[in-house]
């Protein structure tokens, strides 16, 4: 194992800062992994060097081996998903200057790679202590693990007292009933059913189908093409080429193999894309690509999000779909549960934000959602109502 800088004894563990991924078996690290924590994954972290170059990853040596981890970045500087001076209106703190942060790059859902049982605790006390250690020699304002599940995020914090859960962003997830779209329609209500099968009939009377398929170089430059389409409409810069790029660091590290798509056609030109990933039996939606120079009037979004989707997940025994956290209020009119999710903050030159300023934040954070989105929130916002 190839070691940056020199390893540390954290609580018995033994702390090795490495260069890149490709310096951890991949069966090691992966059997660390969630099933919900899918952008933590070996070959996820090793496409995105290929794409992006290396990036470190703080990892925890036990008796047995490797025992937990995480993935190291920056963040990043303008205004966006991954722009920390976005996360906190007005919450005071440190939020312009650099950080350590935890978890994938450009990643929306972050969880800790961890042993389970008893030597889960003593594991991410020492992630929490390695972390800010290593933020301080770099002289950086604190450690920030966001996109975290909230109850996640509480069981991190739990182990340093200068440590803050703060609610910052929002996703949505889809329970697969058995029987796909004809199982979700026995339970949803009247209005929700109407509304499923008039879209699901203007699709089909504009001519438009649908087929599930795995990625090939052909498919790979058509949906680089979409995916760039809807990706500028919504303000990126990140065209064609540097979605080529990601799916040739997809290929080059084997995770393409994880991914499926759902291809729309209207004739036979391919209209919309939608492109999930898979990691046990929880189904992660990516990305999704249209082309918006043919009339966008068919409810092709809604079509490959949902309805077919539901149908496939059922039918290759996926239980869950993480949706992730853009189109909430879409995803959730269909059948998606909004979770809260969180970043930990941790500081290390300064005093962190009173308990009282956080709960305040998170407080007003929880009721916009709650107001928003009524019955359609998951348990764990409760979390911070109790």
């Amino acid at each position: 194992m190839s070691i940056v800088g020199t390893a540390r004894i954290h609580d018995g563990l033994r702390t090795v800062i490495v260069p890149s991924v490709s310096s951890l078996n991949c069966h090691a690290w992966d059997a660390l992994v969630a099933d919900r924590d899918f952008y933590h994954c070996h070959g996820w972290l090793s496409a995105l060097e290929h794409a992006l170059g290396p990036a470190e990853l703080l990892t925890l040596q036990g008796p047995n081996g490797l025992s937990g981890g995480c993935a190291l970045w920056s963040g990043e500087r303008e205004p966006g998903l991954f722009c920390l001076s976005d996360y906190f209106p007005g919450l005071a703190g440190p939020w312009q200057r650099e950080f350590l942060w935890i978890g994938a790059r450009r990643s929306t859902h972050n969880e800790i790679p961890c042993s389970l049982g008893s030597s889960r605790d003593r594991i991410l006390r020492s992630i929490m202590q390695a972390s800010v250690d290593l933020a301080q020699k770099r002289g950086l304002a604190g450690v920030l693990a966001p996109y975290m599940p909230l109850g996640k995020a509480l069981e991190l914090a739990a182990w340093h007292d200068q440590a803050r859960v703060i609610l910052h962003s929002a996703e949505a997830s889809l329970a697969v009933p058995p029987g796909g779209l004809a199982g979700a329609m026995e339970v949803i209500d009247k209005r929700s059913r109407w509304r499923t099968r008039k879209e699901l009939s203007v699709f089909a009377e504009r001519g438009c189908r649908v087929e599930w398929r795995t990625f090939d170089p052909e498919l790979e430059q058509v949906a680089s093409g979409l995916i760039a389409q809807n990706r500028s409409k919504y303000g990126s810069q990140q065209g064609a080429m540097w979605m080529r790029r990601m799916f040739d660091g997809q290929r080059r590290s084997g995770v393409l193999d994880a991914a499926i798509a759902a291809v729309a056609y209207r004739s036979d030109k391919v209209i919309a894309v939608a492109v999930f990933y898979r990691l046990g039996k929880t189904l992660h939606y990516r990305y999704f690509g249209s082309d918006y120079r043919v009339t966008d009037d068919d409810f092709r979004y809604f079509v490959l999000s949902f309805y077919e989707l539901l149908d496939w997940a059922a039918a290759h025994g996926v239980e869950t779909v993480e949706l992730s956290t853009s189109s909430l209020q879409a995803k959730s009119l269909r059948g998606g549960i909004v979770n809260p999710l969180a970043a930990v903050v941790l500081l290390t030159d300064s005093a962190p934000p009173s308990h009282e300023s956080v709960a305040r934040h998170n407080t007003c954070f929880a009721v916009e959602h709650r107001d928003a989105f009524k019955r359609r929130l998951s348990p764990d916002w409760n979390l911070i109502f109790s």
